[in-house]
């Protein structure tokens, strides 16, 4: 199987563990997103959060009182409460990041968050991008293995290419300006071939 590294840009709570100190930062983190236009899509998540919060913070205090009127199964039960909202909170920032990858980190911040990057092995799909060099084009084929490939000016007509045995191929025989279309061809046992990717268009540059 070949595979791509891909940089991933992931939202991350930084929440203190003692009880005290995060219902601080969670009553924070709710501040920062709720006085933000850019969290309006998130206004029911954030308000389930608040109210989860704040039902954390009175049951920590008639736990913690002289006479306690709240157990710590209470205590802890609704710390678990304020926890899952938050993480719906965080996967809905997620959602925002994902949708805007060249504002991801900043959208990330915005949030109060912390921005992680982690770099992760996935398998190739079928896909175009600029070639090491310019002008050329780098066409990628689904998984690995032999591949035909094929290109076109319009996306209707068709030149097959001569492929090298392998699921990758850097076409140099490209104008800069030009749009291009590609497609690839896995080459099975026995010279099986599977259907035709879709078809893929890039711009050289």
């Amino acid at each position: 199987m070949s595979y791509i590294l891909i940089k991933l840009i992931i939202a991350a709570l930084n929440a203190p563990k003692p009880i005290p100190e995060k219902i601080e930062y969670y009553k924070t983190l709710y501040s920062i997103m709720h006085e933000n236009a850019l969290f309006t899509t998130l206004s029911t998540k954030l308000g389930t959060f608040l109210s989860k919060t704040t039902a954390l913070e009175t049951v920590q205090v008639e736990f913690k009182q002289k006479f306690p009127t709240k157990s710590k199964d209470d205590r802890d039960f609704a710390d678990r409460e304020a926890d899952a909202a938050v993480k719906e909170v965080v996967a809905g920032v997620q959602g925002l990041a994902n949708a805007d990858l060249p504002h991801a980190a900043d959208i990330i911040t915005a949030a109060g968050l912390k921005v992680v990057y982690r770099t992760v092995r996935v398998p190739q799909v079928a896909d175009v991008k600029d070639g090491p060099t310019s002008p050329s084009v780098h066409i990628m084929g689904d998984g690995s293995g032999n591949h035909n490939f094929r290109k076109s000016l319009d996306g209707l007509t068709w030149l097959n290419m001569l492929g090298n045995g392998t699921s990758n191929l850097i076409d140099y025989e490209v104008i800069v300006g030009r749009t291009y279309y590609y497609q690839t061809q896995k080459v099975g046992t026995k010279g099986r071939l599977g259907p035709w990717s879709r078809v893929m268009s890039i711009l050289v540059r």
